[in-house]
């Protein structure tokens, strides 16, 4: 198995077990104490990509976490997940939209994952309606 393959399965398994509920997913190398102090900063520091809704974005990386969620009416806590981009100057955007992690997903499954492309992708923010909830996606 050549590295490029390797890579691209692990990375694919990474991402399924995160979708499945387990872990993280990222694009972005973490090999070295400034790589993964860099990566704390984008995720803690990210912008609501709510602010972002009707407008482009080019997308450089991405990093999908489970996080658990509490209901304020009912206390109910849930597993969920939030999804940080990466754009192409650097700006780290979040959302807790599971439509934002699935056309992330879809994306990878048909591109590869963002360290293989030769370019951002270029997508779409947009809130859609989803029965009593709006939920956040991107259309590519």
């Amino acid at each position: 198995m050549t590295d490029a393959v390797a890579v691209q399965n692990t990375a694919q398994s990474q991402l399924e077990a995160v979708t499945a509920g387990a872990g993280f997913y990222s694009s972005l190398a973490l090999s070295t104490q400034k790589e993964k102090l860099g990566f704390l900063s984008l995720v803690s520091n990210s912008t609501p990509l709510q602010e972002k809704i009707g407008e482009e974005i080019h997308i450089k990386d991405v990093v999908i976490q489970t996080a658990q969620f509490t209901d304020d009416e009912t206390g109910e806590i849930t597993e969920g997940l939030r999804s940080t981009i990466i754009d192409a100057d650097g700006n780290a955007y979040h959302a807790s939209s599971k439509g934002v992690a699935l056309a992330l997903r879809q994306a990878f499954n048909v591109l590869g994952e963002p360290q293989t492309w030769t370019e951002p992708l270029v997508g779409k923010v947009k809130q859609v309606q989803k029965g009593k909830f709006r939920v956040i996606t991107i259309t590519f």
